[in-house]
C-alpha cells in the first residue's frame, strides 16, 4: 500500500509538471508570442510613422501653399498698377530660360525703361539695333493714340502688332494718277482716309482680294478686309486718285499694324517718296513667358519701378536634385527702383525646390492667351486679365501639385 501511494504520488507530479510546461513554456507557443510581439511593434512603429510622414507632408505643404499665397498677394498686388504704358506684350513659353539672372538684373536697371535694347533683344527682336539704320523709331503707347480717332485708339482690336506704319502722301493731283504700295508681309490691321475734298475719289484696292473702298471719306475707315483670310506672300496696295480739278491735298493717310518679330520691308511707286512711310516700333517692356512675368508700373512723378517673377534653373553643376532625380529650381521675386537716383535691384527667393512652375494667360473672358512653341506671339497689354499659375515642390521625398488662378483689374 506504502508503495502504490508513492507510485501514485509520483505520476500526479510528473502529470502536473508536464502540464505546466504544456502552458507556459513549448517552443510553438514562445514562437507564436514572439510573432504576436512583431506584428504589434510593427503596427505600433507604422502608424507612428503614418503619423510622422502625414505630419510632414502637412508641414511640407503648408510651407509651400504659403510661398504659393505671398506670390498670389503679390502679383494681384503689383500686377493691378502695371503702367497702362504696358501696349505690348510679349509672350513666349520659355522666355526666361535663356536670360539668367545677371541680365534680368540689367534690363530691370535700365535708366530709360522704355528704350531698353536688352529687353527687346531677350524677347526675340533680333534685328532691334538694325531700327536706326531702316529709319524706324519708337514709339509709346501714348504718342500711338494721338495718331488714331478716339473710336479706334479706344478698341483693343484696332491694336495688331508690334511695328506701325504711317503712310501719308500729299501731292497735286491733276486728273487721275495711280500710287502703289507693297510689302513682304502682309499686316494685321489697316486703317485709312484720303482727304481730296468734295467732288473727288481716292479708291483703295489689293492684291489678296477682289474688293475696293472708296476713302475720300475725311474718316479713317478699316481696310483690314481688303487683305481677306489668305493673303499672298507679298501684299500690294494700289491707292487710285482721280481729281476733277488740279488739287493739292493729302491723296492718302493709311495706317499699318504688323503683328511680326521683324520690320517689314517696303517696295513704293516712283511717284512716292521714302520719307511719305514713317515707320515705328511700339515700345514695352511687359513680358509675358510660361516661366516668368516682368512688368513695370510708374507713379504720377514718372517714377519707373519694375517687377519680375521668374523660375530660375540652377547649372548642372551646381543643381541639386530630389530622389527621383529630378533638378531643384527656385522661383524669384525682382523689384527695381530708383533710390536717391540710382537703380536699385532687389533679387529674392520666393519658393525653393520647385521641379515644375508654368505661368498661362487669359483675358477677362477666361480665354487662355497662348503663343505658338518656341515662338514669341505679340498681344495687346491690356487684354490680359488674369494669370493661371501651376507649380509643384518636392521637399524631402515629398511632392506638392499646387495650382491658383489670378485674376486682377488693371488701374
Amino acid at each position: 500500500m506504502h508503495t502504490d501511494s508513492r507510485h501514485s504520488r509520483k505520476i500526479i507530479n510528473d502529470f502536473i509538471i508536464k502540464r505546466g510546461r504544456r502552458q507556459g513554456f513549448t517552443l510553438s507557443e514562445i514562437m507564436v508570442v514572439v510573432v504576436l510581439i512583431s506584428i504589434v511593434t510593427s503596427s505600433v512603429y507604422s502608424f507612428y510613422e503614418i503619423g510622422a510622414r502625414a505630419h510632414r507632408s502637412a508641414v511640407v505643404r503648408a510651407e509651400s501653399v504659403s510661398s504659393m499665397r505671398f506670390l498670389q498677394k503679390l502679383l494681384i498686388d503689383k500686377a493691378s498698377r502695371k503702367s497702362d504704358g504696358a501696349y505690348s506684350a510679349f509672350m513666349k513659353k520659355d522666355g526666361f530660360a535663356s536670360l539668367g539672372r545677371e541680365k534680368i538684373e540689367t534690363i530691370m536697371a535700365a535708366d530709360i525703361h522704355a528704350k531698353n535694347e536688352p529687353l527687346y533683344r531677350a524677347v526675340g527682336y533680333s534685328n532691334y539695333p538694325l531700327h536706326t539704320s531702316l529709319s524706324i523709331s519708337s514709339i509709346g503707347q501714348d504718342a500711338l493714340k494721338r495718331k488714331l480717332p478716339l473710336s479706334i485708339a479706344a478698341s483693343a482690336d484696332s491694336f495688331a502688332g508690334a511695328y506701325f506704319y504711317e503712310a501719308t502722301r500729299e501731292t497735286l493731283v491733276s486728273g487721275s494718277e495711280n500710287f502703289k504700295i507693297t510689302f513682304n508681309h502682309s499686316p494685321a490691321k489697316v486703317f485709312g482716309a484720303s482727304f481730296l475734298g468734295v467732288g473727288n475719289s481716292a479708291v483703295i484696292s489689293t492684291n489678296a482680294s477682289d474688293g475696293t473702298l472708296e476713302i475720300n471719306t475725311n474718316n479713317l475707315c478699316d481696310l483690314t478686309g481688303l487683305i481677306g483670310s489668305a493673303p499672298p506672300v507679298n501684299v500690294s496696295f494700289q491707292i487710285g486718285a482721280r481729281a476733277t480739278s488740279p488739287v493739292t491735298a493729302s491723296v492718302f493717310d493709311l495706317l499699318f499694324f504688323f503683328d511680326s518679330n521683324f520690320p517689314p520691308a517696303e517696295s513704293l511707286s516712283s511717284n512716292i517718296s521714302p520719307g511719305d512711310i514713317k515707320k515705328f516700333f511700339v515700345e514695352s517692356a511687359c513680358v509675358l513667358c510660361g516661366d516668368g512675368v516682368m512688368f513695370y508700373e510708374h507713379d504720377t512723378g514718372e517714377n519707373f519701378i519694375n517687377h519680375a517673377i521668374y523660375l530660375e534653373t540652377p547649372t548642372d553643376a551646381d543643381a541639386e536634385y530630389d530622389g527621383d532625380g529630378n533638378k531643384l529650381k527656385t522661383v524669384r521675386y525682382a523689384l527695381a527702383k530708383k533710390e536717391n537716383g540710382e537703380w536699385k535691384v532687389y533679387n529674392d527667393v520666393i519658393m525653393s525646390n520647385a521641379i515644375m512652375f508654368e505661368f498661362a494667360y487669359f483675358d477677362k473672358n477666361g480665354e487662355i492667351l497662348s503663343a505658338p512653341p518656341g515662338e514669341w506671339k505679340w498681344r495687346y497689354a491690356p487684354v490680359v486679365s488674369g494669370f493661371f499659375l501651376e507649380a509643384v515642390t518636392s521637399i524631402g521625398g515629398i511632392k506638392n501639385p499646387m495650382k491658383m488662378t489670378f485674376q486682377f483689374t488693371s488701374q
